[in-house]
């Protein structure tokens, strides 16, 4: 990761809160937990996708446990989950 990015994390999420909600819509953040990084940057990662989160009336973030940055690819099942969880009626 590169250092400017590192150091622009709270800007990030400062720009998330000013941007405003995503309306009554779903927003579900899929989060990974193995890419590797620092402690800190790992703690301020998912500071700044819980901030996506949390500015939307139905959001939450999800920590994917174990995935890399492909989430998808390394726990379709997980995605699915989240997918049917949000989907009405619906089961898996």
């Amino acid at each position: 990761m590169q250092h400017d990015e590192y150091v622009s994390f709270p800007m990030a999420s400062t720009e998330i809160r000013a941007a405003g909600t995503f309306g009554p819509y779903l927003v579900r953040v899929l989060t990974a937990t193995d890419y590797g990084a620092s402690a800190l940057r790992v703690a301020l990662w998912e500071s700044m996708l819980s901030t996506l989160a949390a500015v939307a009336a139905d959001g939450k973030p999800i920590m994917s446990a174990g995935s890399s940055h492909f989430v998808q690819s390394d726990r379709p099942s997980g995605v699915a989950d989240v997918i049917v969880g949000v989907l009405p009626g619906a089961t898996r």
